[in-house]
Formats: C-alpha cells, sequence, structure tokens
C-alpha cells in the first residue's frame, strides 16, 4: 500500500521564480571595474611612495650640505694656516734641495782659492770670496784706469772658463758688476761662478 507522500513528488512549497536574469548586472563588468580601480589605487600609491621619498632624499642631502659648509666655515683659519705650513715646507724643501745640489758637486775651497791666486792677473786684489747657494761670487779691485781695467778683466773672466781647474766647476763665470771708486785708477768689481746642476741619481 503507498503511502501519502510517495502519492505526492512535490512536497515542498511551490512558488514562481520572478528574478528578471537578463536586467541584473554581469559579473565580468563588476570584475572589470574592481581590477582597473586596483590597478590605478597601486599606481597611485607608488607614486605618493615615491614623491614622499624623493622629498626626504632632497631634505637629507640639503641638511648634510648645510653641515658640512658649517664645518669648512668653522676651520677655514686652520685651513689657512695649513696652506701657509705648507708653503713654508716647501720652501724649505727647496733649499734642501740645492743644498744638495751643492754637496753633491763637491769642491775644495782651498784647492779654489790656490787656483784663484794661480789665475790672478797684475794689479787685482781680491778682496772676498763670498758663497751662496748656487755658486760663489768674487769682489776685488783692480788698479787701472777704467779702459783697460775693463778690458783686463774681461780676459781674466774668459780664462776662468778655459782654466781647467775653474771652468768644469761652473755652468757660467760672469762679470756682473764694475764700479768706477772716488779715483780713476781703482775700479771695483764682482764676478758670478754659478755651479752647474748636479747630475740625476
Amino acid at each position: 500500500m503507498t503511502s501519502k507522500a510517495e502519492k505526492n513528488p512535490f512536497v515542498g512549497p511551490w512558488h514562481i521564480d520572478c528574478r528578471l536574469s537578463a536586467q541584473l548586472p554581469s559579473d565580468d563588468l563588476i570584475r572589470g571595474r574592481f581590477l582597473i580601480n586596483l590597478v590605478a589605487a597601486s599606481l597611485a600609491t607608488g607614486v605618493l611612495i615615491f614623491t614622499f621619498w624623493q622629498l626626504y632624499v632632497g631634505g637629507s642631502l640639503s641638511s648634510e650640505i648645510n653641515y658640512w659648509q658649517d664645518q669648512i666655515a668653522g676651520h677655514r683659519r686652520q685651513f689657512a694656516e695649513l696652506k701657509l705650513a705648507t708653503k713654508q715646507l716647501e720652501a724649505k724643501v727647496a733649499r734642501l734641495d740645492e743644498a744638495y745640489n751643492l754637496m753633491s758637486e763637491p769642491y775644495s775651497l782651498s784647492d779654489f782659492v790656490l787656483s784663484l791666486g794661480r789665475t790672478r792677473v797684475p794689479r787685482m786684489t781680491i778682496a772676498s770670496i763670498n758663497g751662496f747657494a748656487g755658486g760663489v761670487v768674487l769682489r776685488g779691485t783692480m788698479h787701472e784706469s777704467s779702459g783697460p781695467a775693463a778690458q783686463t778683466l774681461r780676459r781674466y773672466v774668459e780664462d776662468l772658463r778655459k782654466d781647467p781647474a775653474i771652468g768644469p766647476l761652473f755652468s757660467t763665470i760672469a762679470l756682473v758688476s764694475l764700479d768706477r771708486g772716488e779715483s780713476g785708477d781703482v775700479l771695483t768689481f764682482e764676478i758670478a761662478c754659478k755651479l752647474k746642476a748636479a747630475p740625476a741619481p
């Protein structure tokens, strides 16, 4: 014998589907707008972060520049003192180089004086022999009238250049001063002898 439920298969409440599926918004359209909004928001966020980062970096660089400018201004006096000390050191080094050049081209003072005595012409008096960083200066007098004395001194300088004991020591030997004294028969003179440059080590 069949039950009542088996005779009536529609147990649940019966109703009519009133939904208008054709007028409902499309799921694809909603998904596309969401993706577009998401990309736009991401780009805006990236631009905003980049802008803030540039502002931060610019501010940091400006702060560092101001700091170092303040440091330079505060130590300007020390920089000037250091520059002056460097110049003084360079001058002292140049003097040491000149001294080295003198020592690397040695000559015996006694032999040099003897050679000058040997080459001295008549009526000549050598009053002083003064050395300087680059050579020697001879000062003396000639007891002759101006014209003959000048000619004698020029020949004497030429003889010094050709002398085998004196000439090789110096690169130049020159008559640098002639002065007529109170008497016309006395002429004071100066002869500068410049040492040769030291050979390269």
